[in-house]
């Protein structure tokens, strides 16, 4: 019974282990991947080099060329992402697939879902957010007492 559910899945990995070790799993054979959660993490490196090349980028070009760099990257993101939805005929929202086909689900997960720039906008979004924070920091401490803080993450949770 162990094969019929691994057996595909191992014998990608031995076959492209070398992919998983690179993290390119969302760029290339998307459709042999070896684990599926394995996605995640090949997006989460390569945030993390961009994010790397956009931070040395700030040090020595200066925090102007860094809101448009960033800026850049969330609009390019947003049209790229656009302009994919729109070729591959995807509904709206994942609901209207339901019951989803196993093609309807394969182009939506494997060409649309899983690619870096659908997640890249949250993602660089924060990243600048979290910049203006380090920048300010000073002028967020006077705004942001504790009772402030408390209401705040009062109503965050509640």
């Amino acid at each position: 019974h162990w094969y019929p559910m691994v057996g595909e899945y191992s014998e990608n990995c031995v076959n492209n282990w070398w992919i998983n070790g690179l993290h390119l799993q969302v760029f290339y054979k998307k459709d042999e991947m070896c684990n599926f959660v394995t996605w995640w993490v090949s997006l989460d490196f390569i945030y993390h080099v961009f994010a790397l090349a956009v931070i040395w980028a700030i040090m020595l070009a200066g925090n102007k060329f860094g809101f448009l760099f960033i800026a850049g990257t969330l609009f390019g993101s947003i049209g790229y992402q656009s302009y994919q939805h729109y070729t591959l005929g995807l509904p709206p929202n994942v609901f209207s697939s339901i019951p989803q086909t196993g093609a309807m689900w394969s182009t939506m997960t494997l060409d649309f879902f899983w690619t870096p720039y659908t997640h890249s906008i949250p993602y660089f979004f924060g990243f600048y957010v979290g910049y203006l924070m380090a920048l300010k920091k000073k002028l967020i401490m006077r705004q942001l007492n504790t009772r402030r803080a408390l209401i705040g993450w009062t109503v965050a949770v509640s």
